[in-house]
């Protein structure tokens, strides 16, 4: 007898019993089910079930008002004329004459209540009046009245408390009771438990260890007195995914019947993840439809959205997200944060996940953080999926490596490598080709033809191309603890200048505005959001001495005072790195600031000399010797720096 059969067996049985449990494990879908029966009964106006939480109710009186409120609900029509004979009781301090329209116009709360139905009644208070019965209706229109009282596990009533109230409706009142409960979370075992906090009314509340120590034990004793019969949930995982999918409210036109389609991939990831958590699943199609809108709209194959799917659903189960911070937050609008293959990828879990996928870095980062960059998701797949031609570079830079066979990897790579070579490829793309070909290595693909110098070089071609043009969205690269693991003697150099430019690319666009904003003809800085540079480097040096020498006073004033606040040292953490080559370069681009600050103040002292306005002499005085104070606060910073440098090594 399946679990259907089982409930309704019991909600028909007329001998009077107690309470049927059904236990199970958070997120096997019991109350899903439960709620899908419910409004299946409901619906066919057979038995009506009333579904009552409670999660959060930490009082005896709170659950009477739960199921007095959902049975006034559940048997509306009633009880409306229930409150209409009150309000004619109440009525009588009106004129006998008013109809009960009349006097609630005329201000009678009580009849003003009847006239508007439930919601006025509940805020009446007249919830004292009803009694619950173990029936809603009357005449041919009668129905059992079935109470359901889900997260057991999670209410903040004494368990004998608890109980006792639950055994008022089932025994006292023959009302149809069928509790859901994880048992194992009440039975857990000592180490497991922690004290258990809320607010209620901005009063703190607690249950301390050792009353959930005691309340397992009550629950153990007074189960029995309570429960007539005791139920594992066992629905085939099959059968819920089906019935989230035919109940599923789409946006986006088509979605459900995708769903529909491919339901059979869904389960196969949900049974390979092992995790038997299907509230997860229930979490995982909400969010893909947002994908699968994009993915329309970047008019991708079919074939392929099923790959995707199948991929984003394993880093739904197997990525835990991290909380969004907004420290060190560049300003740059047009900067959008993606994440490599490390995770995304279902190579690390090609023991677990037998499916072909295809990862997205975007959708990997939005899973992460939280935060779905739309236009990021959709530029990245036509990226990939372009209409015109998915070539083998493509395929070779963003699909499992597991994914292809040997020609089109060793075709597709020979492609990568050509564009990476001559410093063309973006950051990301340059990330994911060295992590495959750390795979390559790592699963002796027959691969010798990489030249590891022509690619650090080409390394070095992107970082001028980035110094000189500005960044783009796939440019703010951040390279994963895990492409880090699997590192090796040729790699490990290449990652670290990648690390370096990832952490640098900001203020190298930084750099760019700065220098735009002291040669423009205004000069105008009170707007301009750049608050760190890597160095004062000789072309800025340049520029900045050309314009200051052209520049009026005021102009003089604000270009010195933002040139001397900005940041030139900016926190750098060399306790927690071993990357020896940002180490080198930061500290080589402060003593390069330090020089250069050395030029500029010679050159401003020089300027003081031979200046015959009295304001403007005074103005570069000032200046010199703020410049001095910047040149010692560069000096502390390298120490520091090389002081921590030299504690590490």
């Amino acid at each position: 007898m399946d679990i259907k059969e089982e409930i309704l067996t019991f909600i028909n049985r007329e001998e009077e019993t107690g309470a049927l449990l059904i236990t199970g494990k958070w997120g096997s879908g019991k109350s899903y089910y439960i709620k899908g029966l419910a409004k299946e009964l409901n619906d066919n106006k057979r038995e009506y079930l009333c579904v009552i939480s409670l999660f959060g109710i930490d009082s005896v009186a709170s659950l009477v008002k739960a199921v007095k409120e959902c049975y006034l609900e559940a048997n509306s029509t009633i009880f409306t004329k229930t409150a209409r004979k009150i309000g004619k009781v109440v009525g009588k301090t009106v004129d006998s004459g008013l109809k009960v329209a009349e006097a609630a116009t005329g201000g009678n709360v009580a009849v003003s209540a009847a006239q508007k139905g439930f919601s006025s009644v509940l805020s009446l208070g007249l919830l004292d009046f009803i009694s619950v019965k173990n029936y809603i209706g009357r005449g041919k229109s009668k129905r059992k009245f079935v109470l359901v009282f889900d997260d057991l596990e999670r209410c903040k009533i004494s368990m004998i408390d608890l109980l006792g109230a639950i055994n008022e409706y089932c025994e006292n009142r023959n009302i149809k009771t069928i509790i859901l409960a994880d048992e194992s979370k009440i039975l857990r075992n000592e180490a497991s438990l922690k004290k258990v906090t809320w607010k209620d009314d901005e009063k703190e509340k607690e249950i301390s260890i050792a009353e959930q120590q005691k309340s397992a034990e009550n629950y153990s004793e007074f189960k029995e007195k309570v429960v007539f019969q005791t139920l594992k949930f066992e629905v085939a995982y099959s059968e819920i995914i089906d019935a989230m999918i035919s109940s599923y409210k789409e946006s986006v036109a088509g979605y459900v019947n995708f769903l529909h389609c491919n339901a059979e991939i869904v389960k196969q990831v949900f049974r390979e993840s092992g995790y038997n958590n299907l509230r997860s699943i229930k979490t995982i199609l909400a969010n893909f439809e947002r994908v699968y809108s994009a993915i329309n709209e970047a008019e991708v194959p079919q074939e392929y959205t099923v790959k995707i799917l199948y991929n984003f659903c394993i880093v739904s189960f197997e990525t835990k997200p991290k909380i969004q911070s907004s420290k060190g937050d560049c300003g740059i609008d047009e900067i959008v944060e993606k994440y490599t293959s490390g995770i995304g990828n279902t190579n690390r879990f090609k023991e677990k996940y037998d499916g072909e996928g295809i990862s997205i870095y975007s959708l990997q980062q939005w899973i992460e953080t939280g935060r779905y960059e739309e236009k990021a998701v959709i530029s990245e797949i036509k990226n990939i999926f372009s209409p015109k031609q998915i070539t083998d570079k493509i395929k070779v830079l963003h699909w499992s490596i597991f994914d292809l066979d040997y020609s089109t990897t060793e075709k597709g790579l020979k492609e990568a490598l050509r564009d990476a070579y001559d410093g063309k490829l973006d950051g990301m793309d340059y990330v994911g080709l060295i992590d495959r070909l750390q795979y390559y290595r790592l699963y002796e693909f027959p691969i010798d033809f990489v030249d590891y110098k022509k690619l650090s070089e080409g390394i070095d071609k992107y970082e001028e191309r980035l110094k000189r043009d500005g960044i783009n969205k796939n440019d703010n690269i951040i390279i994963p603890y895990q492409i880090m693991q699997r590192a090796n003697k040729d790699t490990i150099p290449l990652i670290e200048k990648l690390e370096y430019i990832g952490h640098n690319c900001i203020v190298w666009a930084a750099k760019l505005k700065f220098m735009r904003a002291i040669q423009s003809k205004e000069r105008r800085f009170y707007a301009l959001d750049v608050h760190w540079l890597e160095a004062f480097d000789d072309e800025l040096l340049t520029a900045f001495m050309r314009e200051y020498y052209e520049a009026n006073n005021a102009q003089k004033r604000e270009m010195s005072q933002y040139l001397l606040n900005l940041d030139f040292i900016y926190e750098f953490d060399f306790s927690n790195t071993s990357n020896q080559l940002e180490k080198e370069m930061k500290g080589s681009a402060i003593k390069t600031s330090i020089a250069n600050f050395g030029k500029l103040q010679e050159e401003v002292k020089s300027q003081a000399e031979h200046e015959t306005d009295f304001i403007t002499k005074m103005i570069l005085n000032e200046f010199s010797g703020n410049i001095a104070e910047k040149i010692q606060q560069l000096k502390d910073g390298l120490e520091k720096i090389t002081k921590v440098n030299n504690d590490n090594n």
